[in-house]
């Protein structure tokens, strides 16, 4: 482990372009004879950490506590508050309270099933986004195998891939054959984990769709969960392009609102510090 000088600015300006999870430890508050005082900070990596919080035990102690956080692979906030005297073994007496942020760069999982014109122009459009994309498409034609520009996998049977999906993931159904839509769609439903599914389709198709799967024994509320027709509303356009740009503008207007459960607001961190409005302004 290196600990590096470089100030703590310094340090998360250059790890947040390199998309590097880092941790970024704040005195919130102190009493007694603490080494540093309220807003005092320092970064940490599982590698370096950068700038310093007053060194010793403590630091030793927040240092092993954010890479615990670190490697939750989430990002997270974590008040917690040192007894220098006993815990860290410093004789300078004091309390220290210290704010542990993570900023963790995960990015989001996407999976397109068929490779037909919308998802070509989709993934062309989203492709140097934040979004891990899993492309697949049941004709051996339309596979990567053989290509320069990006092509989607093959696979024989799409709907056997839905168990080995991430929980939380973000699904599209754009093939070419609306039995293997249906299949996929009574498959992503019966299994609900998902953050949001699409389907390709008018709104007759939703009908039928939303029809056949009550037939089937699916509930109500699960039938109703995916989107069809896809994309912001509004757009009545059928040309490829700007129907995936459709698509494209409401993923991100999904994706751009997430938060993360881990995550205080000003109301919790004022309640946990009890702190006064006027000491959180001055912060």
């Amino acid at each position: 482990m290196a600990m590096l000088s470089t100030p703590w600015n310094d340090a998360v300006s250059k790890l947040t372009k390199l998309n590097h999870p880092h941790a970024l430890a704040t005195v919130i508050s102190s009493s007694g004879s603490s080494p540093r005082g309220s807003g005092s900070k320092m970064v940490i990596t599982t590698e370096n950490t950068y700038d310093s919080i007053g060194g010793g035990k403590l630091e030793f102690q927040i240092i092993n506590r954010a890479r615990e956080l670190l490697n939750n692979n989430s990002a997270s906030q974590e008040i917690k508050e040192f007894y220098l005297s006993s815990s860290c073994k410093q004789c300078c007496g004091g309390t220290m309270t210290v704010l542990i942020e993570t900023f963790i760069f995960n990015k989001i999982p996407l999976t397109i099933f068929g490779g037909g014109h919308i998802a070509h122009e989709l993934v062309q459009i989203i492709g140097d986004l934040d979004f891990e994309i899993s492309w697949l498409d049941s004709r051996k034609s339309f596979s990567s195998a053989g290509s320069s520009k990006r092509m989607p996998d093959y696979i024989e049977k799409p709907y056997k891939e839905i168990n080995n999906l991430d929980e939380g993931s973000y699904v599209l159904i754009l093939t070419h054959d609306h039995e293997l839509d249906y299949l996929l769609m009574k498959e992503l439903l019966e299994d609900w984990r998902w953050s949001y599914v699409g389907l390709i389709g008018s709104s007759n198709k939703s009908r039928k769709f939303r029809a056949r799967l009550k037939n089937d024994g699916l509930h109500p509320d699960d039938v109703n969960r995916f989107q069809c027709p896809i994309g912001i509303e509004g757009i009545k356009s059928k040309k490829p392009k700007e129907i995936a740009i459709s698509v494209a503008a409401y993923l991100l207007s999904l994706t751009g609102n997430r938060k993360d459960s881990n995550l205080l607001d000003w109301k919790t961190l004022k309640k946990e510090l009890n702190l006064s409005h006027e000491e959180i302004s001055l912060r």
